[in-house]
């Protein structure tokens, strides 16, 4: 497993599979999706995020599975699920 600094993340169990822009990553379960940004290694100090749903900053788009519909959510409230298909990242984000 990924070596991480587990004082930053929920407590886990399992690694979940997401996809982000087409490219498959394993990251923690009950966290959210800024804290699997975070364990993927995206450094968020140039991002100006308030992390708690302030701001609408960390806003991405996202698929289940390979439903077509689209939905939107916040990267600091949505928490990471198997088969989720990040298809825009919020602004600022790399990976």
């Amino acid at each position: 497993m990924k070596e991480y600094n587990p004082d930053l993340f929920a407590p886990f169990d399992r690694l979940v599979k997401i996809t982000v822009n087409g490219v498959e990553h394993e990251v923690p379960e009950n966290n959210t999706i800024l804290r699997a940004f975070q364990f993927l290694g995206v450094n968020f100090d140039y991002a100006n995020f308030c992390w708690n749903g302030g701001c609408d900053k960390c806003l991405f788009s996202y698929t289940e599975g390979d439903e077509s519909e689209v939905q939107n959510a916040l990267a600091c409230e949505q928490v990471a699920f198997d088969n989720m298909n990040i298809i825009n990242l919020p602004e600022g984000v790399k990976l």
